[in-house]
């Protein structure tokens, strides 16, 4: 049997700039949180694009595991990935971008079962899962609003060059 988790929470941007986000390279690595140890040991494809691949190497304790991922389109905006191996028996996860009036709400929304011997772990899974994705939805939305914040705006950097000069006091 599957269990299901989701999470939403609102942007401060348009559904169309945040899948431009999710999209840009580097995105998945700025959402891996600072306490997991998961790597992107490889790709195939083009970012999120249907049928790309992401190769992700993780630990489960001493364990180490592989997790391959293929992304899958959804209806609207949005993008999936699957779980094509790795340690769910199953692992679905749509990311969808929903239009609002002030921004978008971003909506993970994760179809999962557990390995046969994870049974018991359920629990323990779904309260990863849960402080894994308030990690990520509070990171989305501070990089959100930094680009938004810079963006139209011209900076100035200043760029200032000194040297200190000692003098020798003569002596008396």
């Amino acid at each position: 049997m599957d269990s299901v988790f989701e999470r939403q929470s609102p942007m401060p941007v348009s559904a169309e700039a945040l899948l431009a986000w999710h999209a840009r390279p580097g995105a998945f690595e700025r959402l891996v949180p600072p306490w997991s140890d998961v790597r992107v040991v490889g790709r195939k494809g083009e970012g999120i694009e249907p049928g790309s691949e992401v190769t992700l190497r993780m630990k489960q304790g001493p364990l180490p595991l592989r997790w391959v991922a293929r992304h899958g389109a959804i209806d609207g905006l949005g993008f999936s990935d699957e779980q094509v191996r790795g340690p769910f028996r199953r692992f679905f996860h749509q990311h969808r971008m929903v239009p609002g009036p002030e921004g978008s709400t971003l909506v993970d929304h994760i179809e999962w079962a557990p390995p046969l011997a994870g049974f018991f772990a359920r629990g323990f899974i779904a309260a990863d899962l849960d402080r894994t994705f308030a990690f990520r939805h509070a990171r989305t939305r501070r990089d959100l609003m930094r680009h938004r914040s810079a963006s139209g705006t011209p900076m100035r950097v200043a760029i200032s060059v000194g040297s200190i000069v000692g003098t020798r006091s003569p002596r008396a």
